[in-house]
């Protein structure tokens, strides 16, 4: 477990810097548990398409960032993966 809140202190202490030099940031929430996420305005003109995980619950969703705003795609649930 400490790995995973280093991750979440590194991922903050990134944005709060980028905030502190005037860097791009857009917000958004976590399609499962709600919190707030930032992430990096792409410049005018391009798209940035990831794969990312919440900081907050470890949910893995895709992000696509365009200029204005972050849209969410959801993994489909595997029904047929041993849980």
């Amino acid at each position: 477990m400490e790995l995973l809140k280093d991750i979440k202190a590194e991922c903050l202490a990134f944005f709060n810097g980028a905030i502190l030099r005037s860097k791009p940031v857009i917000n958004y929430k976590c399609p499962e548990c709600n919190n707030t996420l930032k992430t990096m305005r792409p410049p005018e003109g391009e798209v940035y398409n990831d794969h990312t995980i919440c900081i907050h619950c470890w949910f893995e969703f895709i992000r696509v960032t365009d200029g204005k705003e972050v849209r969410i795609q959801t993994y489909p649930k595997h029904k047929h993966a041993k849980q």
